[in-house]
């Protein structure tokens, strides 16, 4: 039963358990229904599949939910559920796809989930949950993502983590977690995305991250990490998001590929490995041996400070009227990266476009198809570039898309909003890449009026100079002004 991304409002009534009992799928996610889950859907004892995701679901998860023995995969994300998970979860023997997030759950996580060691992905995500992270959910062999960030988990990150040897994605951002990361976390070289920002974890950056030669993001930021950073975060080779910002860190930002965006603001130590931060220049000073000699140099060095010192003061005024001359007239001007991309998941994504409809594709190309939606959390207005990763190339598409986009910026180029790298609900990897959304249709369409019927005026012949010359400058800022030159493969 099917009734997903429609308009369907009020409760989910009692009524349902008088469905067959053959009854193997429910599907009533992104509608409006609210109210609890009725205890009468335990009756529905061969359900496999019970998706109730972006409702307006209160209440409990109801207790004796365990009596649908044969559930393989329940969603209940982005509700408005309260109260703990309860322990009878964890008796779903053919449970592997389990997501709660986005709702108002208290309390631990039950200790049943140590038996559900078929699951393959978690997502706790965005809760009130607390206490620990347990042993028994760390030492889920199979999983392959887990969520648990957004929660208020406390104290170290186990070292039982070591087992997650299939992990691809890991979320404990912004808890209350604390001290050294473990050395176990290092095993994980299939890992595309470590998320560990906003909590209170200490110490060196570990050089066992140089093992997860696969890492794609690496978020940090604002724990208490110092020292040094390490230099094979340059190397590493798949890796488009590095995110340092406000931690203790010091020395040198190594070098990163102009495709990777990173921030490391809020480090007060940091001194200029990468140029286009604009960090102060790192500086080595030759070691002098002797005081004699210490003070000589000092003699040297402090009437050539005064000297150059006053040299920039007689210069600053000029230096800054050229800087701000040219922030405004440089159109791909790069910006920090926290302002620059948006942070969305595939739950928002999937909401914003009702679940991918028809009715909101408005495009298929070569290697996906384009869809339209609006973004809850701000309301915006997108386009979203899925990628048909089935098809052979669609995969490295979508890596040379977001190398070749990430620093283009251009009045008269579509503005990249975010890239989403990820799983589904069903587990299958998901890419897209999230443009904003220009709502006055193509080009094509205002060259032969005909394909707009709401838009009666005709393009006059300067309008259409207008366009070919903006059409110009953006080819021109393509081919002779982007760090990285970019030739379309359609023109």
């Amino acid at each position: 039963m099917i009734f997903c991304h429609n308009f369907l409002k009020g409760p989910l009534v009692s009524t349902i358990a008088n469905f067959t009992t053959q009854l193997s799928s429910i599907n009533l996610g992104m509608n409006q229904i609210h109210g609890k889950i009725p205890s009468g859907i335990e009756n529905l004892v061969n359900l496999t599949y019970l998706d109730l995701v972006m409702n307006h679901l209160t209440s409990s998860i109801p207790p004796n939910i365990d009596r649908l023995h044969k559930v393989q995969a329940l969603g209940l994300l982005g509700n408005r559920l309260s109260g703990g998970i309860p322990s009878s979860i964890g008796n779903l023997t053919l449970l592997f796809n389990l997501d709660l997030s986005s709702n108002n759950l208290v309390g631990d996580v039950p200790y049943s989930l140590a038996a559900r060691q078929n699951i393959v992905y978690l997502d706790l995500s965005n809760n009130n949950l607390n206490g620990s992270i347990p042993n028994y959910v760390i030492g889920l062999s199979l999983l392959v993502v887990l969520q648990l960030g957004g929660n208020a988990f406390t104290g170290a990150l186990a070292l039982e983590v070591g087992h997650l040897i299939n992990l691809v994605e890991l979320d404990v951002s912004n808890n209350r977690l604390s001290g050294a990361l473990p050395n176990a976390l290092g095993n994980y070289l299939e890992m595309h995305d470590l998320q560990l920002s906003g909590n209170f974890f200490e110490g060196e950056i570990p050089m066992w991250l140089q093992n997860l030669r696969g890492l794609e993001h690496l978020d940090l930021s604002r724990n208490k990490f110092s020292g040094r950073i390490p230099m094979f975060l340059g190397d590493l080779p798949f890796l488009i998001f590095l995110n340092l910002s406000f931690n203790e860190l010091e020395g040198e930002v190594p070098s990163v590929e102009a495709s990777v965006t990173i921030s490391v603001e809020g480090n007060s130590n940091l001194c200029e490995g990468f140029p286009k931060l604009h960090l102060p220049t790192c500086v080595s000073v030759t070691s002098f041996s002797g005081q004699k000699r210490k003070h000589s140099y000092a003699k040297l060095l402090v009437p050539v400070i005064i000297g150059t010192s006053s040299l920039i003061l007689l210069n600053l005024c000029f230096i800054i009227r050229l800087r701000r001359k040219k922030m405004r007239n440089n159109a791909s001007f790069a910006q920090s990266s926290n302002e620059q991309f948006l942070r969305i998941s595939f739950a928002e994504l999937h909401k914003a476009t009702e679940g991918f409809s028809e009715s909101n594709k408005i495009g298929v190309g070569r290697y996906g198809s384009m869809y339209k939606g609006i973004l809850d959390q701000d309301g915006i207005a997108i386009a979203i570039k899925v990628f048909n990763l089935p098809k052979r190339g669609a995969s490295k598409s979508f890596m040379l898309e977001c190398k070749a986009l990430r620093k283009i910026r251009h009045r008269n180029l579509v503005k990249v909003l975010s890239a989403c790298s990820s799983l589904d609900f069903r587990g299958n990897d998901f890419k897209a890449l999230v443009f904003e959304l220009i709502s006055k249709g193509n080009l094509d369409q205002w060259l032969h009026l005909e394909a707009i019927e709401d838009e009666p005026q005709r393009l006059t012949f300067l309008q259409r100079l207008d366009i070919s010359i903006d059409v110009a400058s953006a080819l021109e800022y393509l081919h002779t002004q982007c760090d990285v030159i970019v030739v379309h493969n359609d023109l």
